[in-house]
């Protein structure tokens, strides 16, 4: 049986995990109202680091393995380094959390200005 701690806990991460889901939906309905899919985009000219990853996760969603990693490569990694730093109270070694997602931010930021210098700016 759970104690009463380990159910407000519970209770707190998935009130979070609704919170989160809910920011996310909206932020997508409100670029499919303006048309707006990157306010980086829109406003600077050139895409955001994460230019692609909703329509990446959307072929993921779609078992599009294929057509997800060609929006963006770095979506599933992105997407396990969120979960598990929401989750880092879980794991007994959260430095070896921390790096991981040090890692994924140094890839990403290396993937993002790779492809800003090579000129693909049509993600």
């Amino acid at each position: 049986m759970w104690k009463l701690s380990e159910k407000k806990y519970i209770i707190k991460l998935l009130l979070k995990h609704l919170l989160y889901g809910s920011i996310i939906l909206a932020v997508i309905l409100l670029y499919q109202v303006t048309g707006i899919h990157c306010p980086i985009k829109y406003l600077l000219g050139i895409p955001c680091p994460a230019c692609g990853m909703t329509r990446s996760l959307f072929s993921l969603l779609r078992l599009d393995i294929r057509g997800s990693f060609s929006y963006n490569p770095m979506t599933s990694l992105v997407i396990i380094a969120v979960l598990l730093g929401m989750h880092k109270k879980l794991f007994a070694h959260k430095k070896i959390i921390d790096g991981i997602l040090i890692i994924v931010a140094v890839l990403t930021l290396t993937l993002y200005i790779y492809r800003v210098i090579s000129l693909n700016l049509d993600v």
